[in-house]
């Protein structure tokens, strides 16, 4: 059930958007990354300013892998820049704007990711996809669990699942409410 165009309509993407960016920070804490909001919503002055700014991704997430070595254990960061998308049409997001996205950020942050969210993909997967950008530029979607992030399957199903309830109850309250207002 999907409600009309307009800005009731907008004001639930736009809430979907934020629930997907806290299912994904919850994500990658129960995969032991540290998570820190980074993104140009995050930062006052960055509300405040005029003109173009420098990208910022959504969050940082970091964690320590421990490398064996002749001489003991040594501590290395491994740090991820993930820009959360929430789309209710993930195929038209993959072919017009992914591209985009990837331009403005890539070539600031190496190690990027945008992590779409959705619940509205056409087959069994995750409502969470990782994208990552191949060295022949083409973006390509990966299941959360298959992105090297270690999130188990059985996290990313109940996240999932989670994630649709979520969902369908905001979509079927938009209804409700056109319902009610006849559409204003």
């Amino acid at each position: 059930m999907t409600p009309a165009i307009g800005p009731l309509t907008d004001a639930i993407n736009h809430l979907k958007g934020r629930i997907g960016e806290a299912f994904v920070e919850a994500l990658l804490r129960r995969a032991n990354y540290s998570v820190s909001r980074v993104g140009r919503e995050a930062h006052l002055p960055s509300l405040l300013k005029a003109g173009p700014t420098t990208y910022m991704p959504d969050f940082l997430a970091w964690r320590e892998e421990r490398i064996p070595g002749p001489q003991g254990d040594r501590s290395v960061y491994n740090i991820l820049a993930v820009e959360v998308k929430y789309r209710s049409q993930p195929e038209r997001f993959l072919r017009e704007e992914a591209p985009q996205v990837f331009d403005a950020a890539q070539d600031g942050w190496p190690n990027f990711c945008v992590i779409l969210v959705s619940d509205q993909f056409r087959d069994d997967r995750s409502c969470f996809q990782v994208l990552r950008r191949g060295a022949s530029g083409a973006v390509e979607p990966i299941d959360i669990v298959s992105a090297g992030l270690d999130v188990f399957p059985t996290t990313a199903a109940m996240f999932s699942a989670l994630l649709r309830q979520v969902y369908q109850a905001l979509s079927g309250a938009a209804v409700n409410i056109e319902t009610q207002h006849g559409g204003s």
